[in-house]
């Protein structure tokens, strides 16, 4: 799919698949070639990075990928992130769209923030955006146990501390199917940096990207209720908005 975009240049379906703890990947043309460099490799995970950019689509085996026909086992088994913010930031909606597909299709996503500036200036100083880990532990093991699990959020403004439960249970957790969910959410900045970084309006996301609950937030107001009635619902994530609109993407509950 290629169109105009708003700003005048061209849109494609374009992209990389960042794979982590596997080598000899790259520059190959076709998945089996994909599949076979990686091997039985277990240990190895990937993340959908810019799911859309703007220029030329990246050369590869993403001009033929589509998560709604590649749900493979071996592609469900493997990919476990999709970037919802890239530091250029007006793809970001869109990115949220391909995280969103992602779940439809049976995937267990994460959304992920990065940088993606490809300068010597990297880590925390490079941008304010942030992926936070829910992870037991400060090690490579735990961190990636978390991140195969779905158990990651992104932050626009890199401050918001976000918790929540869905009838008791954790993010990532599958939960029994029921027709009432009780969300309970602790959404508060991890410093004070300016006020703009508050909590102002929460949505519960649902199947295809739709809306099915949405909160005001009032000022220094960090803990929330919200229910929502679905005998249908395959997954939910949280999406939160600062003052100024800066985005929260949670990680989902299914």
């Amino acid at each position: 799919l290629v169109e105009k975009s708003s700003i005048g240049g061209i849109c494609n379906n374009g992209g990389e698949i960042v794979t982590i703890n596997a080598d000899g990947y790259a520059g190959v043309e076709s998945w089996k070639d994909y599949f076979e460099k990686i091997g039985g490799n277990k240990h190895a995970f990937a993340i959908i990075a810019h799911p859309q950019i703007y220029g030329s689509s990246i050369p590869g085996i993403w001009n033929s990928f589509n998560p709604e026909y590649a749900t493979t086992e071996h592609t469900i088994e493997l990919i476990h992130g999709v970037e919802t913010i890239n530091e250029v930031g007006n793809s970001n909606l869109v990115n949220e769209r391909a995280y969103s597909l992602f779940l439809d299709c049976g995937y267990k996503v994460a959304p992920i923030g990065a940088s993606d500036h490809h300068g010597p200036i990297w880590g925390k100083i490079a941008q304010q955006c942030r992926t936070f880990v829910y992870s037991e532990g400060h090690s490579k093991d735990y961190f990636i146990d978390a991140f195969k699990n779905a158990r990651a959020y992104s932050c626009e403004n890199g401050n918001v501390k976000l918790f929540y439960t869905v009838n008791g249970q954790n993010p990532a957790t599958t939960l029994p199917l029921t027709n009432t969910y009780e969300f309970k959410i602790n959404a508060e900045p991890f410093y004070v940096r300016k006020e703009d970084d508050e909590t102002d309006f929460i949505e519960v996301i649902s199947d295809h990207g739709l809306v099915v609950a949405s909160k005001s937030v009032g000022k220094y107001e960090y803990n929330f209720d919200i229910t929502v009635k679905s005998d249908t619902a395959r997954y939910f994530y949280l999406k939160l908005y600062s003052k100024i609109g800066d985005v929260t993407w949670s990680a989902p509950i299914f």
